[in-house]
């Protein structure tokens, strides 16, 4: 089991390079492990004749783990949004790549119309769960404002509880946390051991509506921006969540200004940075 002191990063952070680099560079930027996007990595890597032998090869030689995919997606409505790409993996695929790599957890997100009832949500999600779990993975939730009818931690939890699968969880990111309805009382009322993913990254300081509008494209480094992440990690603190931290930045021009190996250790050392800041505040309070 990962904990706390176990970080992560997704491809997609890095610009999605080739599963070798991918993995060079986390292992470089002293990650533990991956939040894997099966499409560029995991797939376009069998495509180009690599085995599944040859990935848990590579994950094994760079001291990597792959600790879950992301997303997969419960389609709620007939309107595709942008973001998500046409060759998206299935839900089918997105399990086969996890269990493929010996990955524990699927996330999953429900996309589209903002109408969805928490029971049939509750009955959606519990379906996705049972699928995951004959491919030996645990599902969580996350909430996504804007393009999702689940769009805050409570409605999450809701959802979670409703579903009857004691197993499943939640997953926080800071960016959906900080720029949708989710308030710190939402996150301080949920079961810390049913919060089993977060996702942490940073925000230029521009009002909510404003950052919705970049979210895939201009999130920063932890500990460059203006979020409270020294009072979130306090959160998680309270509520006794030992989730890993998974550093998720979507950013246009951080790929682009740097190679993997060197955007990997500038997160890397942000995320640190921001840690030893909430141990120090723990240790004068």
């Amino acid at each position: 089991m990962l904990g706390r002191e176990d970080l992560l990063i997704t491809g997609s952070t890095l610009g999605n390079p080739p599963f070798e680099s991918l993995a060079q560079a986390a292992s470089a930027g002293g990650f533990r492990g991956l939040s894997l996007w099966p499409g560029p990595t995991y797939y376009a890597a069998r495509k180009r004749g690599l085995s599944d032998a040859d990935l848990r090869a590579i994950l094994d030689d760079h001291g990597l783990v792959v600790n879950d995919v992301d997303a997969v997606l419960a389609w709620v409505g007939t309107e595709r949004p942008a973001v998500i790409g046409a060759d998206h993996p299935s839900e089918e695929e997105m399990y086969a790549a996890g269990a493929a790599l010996g990955a524990r957890f699927a996330n999953i997100v429900f996309i589209g119309s903002k109408t969805l009832e928490i029971e049939r949500a509750a009955e959606m999600f519990a379906g996705m769960c049972e699928r995951a779990e004959s491919y030996g993975l645990v599902g969580h939730i996350e909430f996504v404002p804007s393009i999702s009818p689940i769009d805050d931690a409570a409605t999450a939890w809701k959802v979670v509880q409703a579903s009857g699968r004691s197993e499943a969880g939640v997953l926080i990111d800071t960016w959906h946390a900080n720029c949708g309805p989710t308030t710190d009382a939402d996150l301080r009322s949920l079961p810390g051991d049913r919060v089993l993913g977060i996702q942490i990254n940073d925000a230029p300081d521009l009002p909510a509506r404003e950052l919705v509008k970049i979210g895939m494209t201009g999130r920063q480094v932890p500990g460059e921006g203006c979020m409270d992440l020294v009072g979130f990690l306090g959160i998680l603190d309270e509520i006794g969540c030992d989730a890993p931290l998974t550093v998720e930045v979507f950013s246009d021009s951080l790929p682009e200004q740097h190679g993997p190996v060197e955007l990997a250790r500038r997160l890397g050392d942000g995320l640190r940075g921001v840690l030893a800041r909430a141990r120090a505040s723990e240790g004068s309070a």
